[in-house]
């Protein structure tokens, strides 16, 4: 299996399970506590972990094939996309504070 296909399938075998699985305890009618998710949270933090893990290896492989220039300029277009996202952020303030709809 390609490392970006296993990313997808760990999610799809251990994260989107455990996602579902939670999601239905939540809207399940019985009394709930924090006890009785965590199961579900653990499996969700070790399929997490997993893909971080599997990406850093695709990453790792695709930084392998490319130049010192084309790693110059990722870094150059990283940067730019830091400064444009400082930009939004400054001009539209705070995204938690935009209202939604008409306020009327």
């Amino acid at each position: 299996m390609e490392p970006a296909a296993g990313i997808a399938h760990s999610w799809d075998v251990q994260g989107g399970t455990a996602n579902q699985a939670l999601a239905d305890r939540l809207v399940a009618a019985d009394n709930l506590t924090e006890q009785d998710l965590q199961p579900l949270v653990d499996q969700l933090t070790v399929a997490r972990g997993d893909i971080v893990r599997q990406g850093l290896k695709v990453v790792l492989q695709v930084r392998q094939v490319l130049t010192s220039e084309q790693l110059a300029k990722a870094a150059e277009v990283k940067t730019k996309l830091r400064e444009l996202r400082a930009q939004m952020h400054e001009l539209l303030g705070d995204p938690s504070t935009i209202p939604l709809g008409d306020a009327d």
